[in-house]
């Protein structure tokens, strides 16, 4: 019948519709990259897509019905391939099915790869199939490969650098993600430590965490950089400056997501810092604060604070120097060093300024009672090189700004030591006003035409044997342009500071070398003529050839003339003066020590150096005709000179009574204003011209060196 269907008919419409169905499912095999095998539970393939062609090496015709084993299972896993196949088929057992495993794949040349396979079971009614989906991952493992040795070679490096790296996330808790392994050498702490949750801020010196946990937190947020110095306590309690330096990462969106840096151990770089800042605002001598480190925290001080300064200047100080030697100089100017300390509270700066000046920056409550310790405290004897030495301190205190605040504690410190030292003094602004005058002084010191206002007084001196007149000490004056007289007080001492007695001590040599020898020349009886001589004039080292082409100007005897040093001038005497004075000596021109008994001296000194004359300084024969033991002292200045044959003369003498005591223990000769004030040259002629002067003389000779 016609509606009856033959069975040869829908047995072929089937095979068609199957054949349709694999031709579809070998077409989407096809079209996938990864290889696709597909094998029976014998392990031979049944079908090998066009991407397994592409990877093996080998056709799809050539491939289907042999053993997966032999065909891309290298010979060395082929029988655990083998065995796992049929454990699994006998027990279910499996390690592989359902998920990717990596391994090596054979192709057809020989060659292997690397490979992910995933292999998944199917169920027909005929028995189980297994479809394995095959993907070279060759490239990946070459780059997996790089990027490690990469990492090796980056950790390598960072391992043997001579710091420590690290890498934290930005999360606002700093968690540390990577830390060094240098950390356990540098800074005594593993890496696994500085992944505890907030270990720097517990590592932190305390002084310094406050400051670097904000700066990381606001660096951090505003996605910046960090560069940092700070100290980490170790845990053996060592103390480890380091620097931190590092940078935010960012992420895609901007936002920083870790920040990598290292950290660097500086203790030794602190420490060399610290040591030359120390240097730099240390006094090497005293171990004090110096006039830089002074300084640097007056400038701290704003101008709404006045802080309170004394500044302290030893009296005195050069004579010990001088007389003693520079070691112990030093030795005592360490031991008040140590007594400053004492007097102050340990926040308080105590500075020597240089030399033997001393600064002390104090509360201003307590200013009046530090300045009396001080100078009480420096009344005592202090030992030094195997002396008892007492030297006295002139201080000045001020309250200024800090600006201002040195030059006023100095001027008032000038005030103190021009008061006799030994006290204190406060700034008063009319101390400025000193000060100007003095700067304007040391102006007019400089003009050219300064030397040639300079004029020359002569006080006679007479010999107490004979009575008469035997010189006079030449005194220099100086009437300043605006007609008034500058005091002798006023201008020398500036002069000797600035080198310009230098030319003053020229002029007045010149002017009382041609006036004597105008005397010598008018009257019968040659007259010495005494001029004082400063210790910068003897250390200049023209200063014989001076003496010597003055007197060769004047025709002066040489023999006339005399020069007056001080004792200290003499001590201090260095190889230049130690020339002039033996030269001086050959010309013929005497020496006297003026205001003899007033410094420290030396009898090793007046046997030594060619000297002829002392002078009593006046305080000495002040006292001479006074129940108080001062004659006795005089007696015996005028013993020890004439037991070292030398001639003497009294300075000072202002009463008939001084003058009896002082021939009663036969000084040589006598000066003051009972005898006569310092006078113009027509002064001294008159005496000349009179010859009858006589203070009552004694006329014993006891063969000493004539009236010089």
């Amino acid at each position: 019948m016609d509606d009856v269907r033959h069975p040869s008919s829908d047995r072929s419409g089937t095979e068609q519709a199957l054949l349709a169905t694999q031709a579809r499912h070998s077409a989407v095999l096809d079209a996938t990259f990864d290889a696709i095998v597909t094998m029976d539970h014998d392990g031979c393939v049944v079908d090998f897509n066009r991407a397994a062609e592409h990877a093996f090496g080998y056709r799809r015709a050539d491939a289907v019905g042999r053993r997966v084993s032999e065909l891309i299972v290298p010979s060395r896993f082929r029988d655990a391939h083998e065995r796992g196949l049929r454990r699994h088929l006998e027990t279910g057992e499996t390690s592989v099915l359902g998920h990717p495993v990596q391994l090596s794949a054979l192709r057809a040349d020989g060659s292997e790869f690397d490979a992910e396979l995933t292999i998944n079971r199917i169920e027909l009614p005929d028995g189980p199939l297994f479809t394995a989906s095959i993907r070279d991952i060759s490239e990946q493992k070459a780059a997996e490969e790089r990027l490690r040795e990469a990492e090796q070679r980056y950790r390598t490096l960072v391992e043997q650098l001579p710091l420590v790296v690290y890498v934290d996330e930005a999360d606002g808790r700093a968690t540390n993600l990577y830390t060094s392994p240098q950390t356990e050498s540098m800074l005594g702490y593993s890496p696994l430590e500085w992944q505890e949750s907030s270990f720097l801020e517990r590592v932190l010196h305390p002084d310094d965490r406050a400051r670097v946990v904000d700066e990381m937190t606001l660096e951090t947020s505003e996605n910046g950089k960090i560069s940092s110095e700070y100290r980490i306590v170790s845990p053996d309690g060592r103390v480890v400056w380091v620097r931190d330096e590092s940078s935010a990462i960012s992420g895609a969106d901007g936002n920083p997501i870790q920040r990598q840096g290292y950290i660097l151990d500086i203790t030794a770089e602190r420490e060399a810092r610290d040591e030359l800042e120390r240097l730099a605002y240390t006094d090497p001598l005293t171990g004090l604060s110096n006039r830089t480190r002074l300084e640097r925290v007056l400038a701290e001080y704003g101008r709404d604070r006045a802080p309170t300064l004394l500044y302290l200047d030893l009296d005195d100080f050069k004579t010990v120097n001088d007389s003693l030697g520079h070691a112990a100089g030093d030795e005592l100017l360490q031991t008040i060093a140590a007594r400053l300390r004492e007097l102050v509270q340990p926040t308080d700066v105590v500075a020597r300024i240089g030399g033997d000046e001393f600064a002390l920056l104090v509360d201003r409550g307590v200013a009046t009672s530090i300045a009396e310790q001080i100078v009480a405290t420096l009344r005592q004897p202090i030992a030094a090189a195997g002396h008892e030495l007492v030297v006295g301190a002139s201080i000045g205190i001020a309250t200024s700004g800090p600006t201002e605040i040195l030059r006023h504690a100095d001027m008032a410190m000038y005030d103190a030591k021009n008061a006799g030292g030994g006290t204190y003094r406060f700034f008063d602004p009319a101390m400025h006003e000193a000060v100007v005058s003095r700067l304007a002084l040391l102006r007019d010191l400089a003009r050219p035409s300064f030397l040639d206002e300079l004029f020359v007084l002569y006080q006679p001196i007479f010999d107490m044997r004979s009575g008469r007149l035997s010189g006079v000490e030449a005194l220099c004056r100086w009437r300043h342009p605006r007609g008034q007289l500058v005091a002798p007080l006023e201008f020398l001492g500036l002069a000797e500071e600035n080198g310009r007695i230098v030319d003053i001590g020229r002029r007045v040599l010149e002017i009382a070398c041609a006036q004597a020898a105008e005397w010598s020349d008018d009257f019968e009886s040659p007259l010495s003529v005494s001029v004082n001589v400063a210790a910068r004039q003897l250390a200049h080292p023209r200063f014989s050839a001076d003496v010597a082409a003055a007197v060769a100007r004047s025709g002066l005897d040489a023999r006339q003339l005399v020069l007056e040093l001080t004792e200290t001038a003499l001590m201090h005497a260095d190889d230049v003066s130690n020339r002039n004075l033996e030269r001086l000596q050959q010309l013929g021109a005497h020496i006297a020590i003026d205001d003899f008994g007033t410094g420290y001296s030396s009898l090793a000194y007046l046997a030594r150096l060619p000297i002829d004359v002392l002078k009593i300084d006046r305080s000495f024969v002040e006292h001479c005709d006074r129940r108080d033991g001062g004659l006795r002292l005089v007696e015996t200045i005028i013993a020890l000179g004439h037991g070292l044959d030398l001639r003497v003369v009294a300075e000072g003498v202002e009463r008939e009574s001084q003058l009896e005591q002082l021939r009663a223990v036969d000084c040589d000769g006598v000066q003051g204003f009972l005898l006569g004030r310092p006078g113009p040259p027509a002064a001294i002629e008159q005496l000349l011209a009179l010859r009858a002067v006589d203070p009552r003389p004694n006329r014993l000779n006891r063969g000493r060196k004539a009236a010089i």
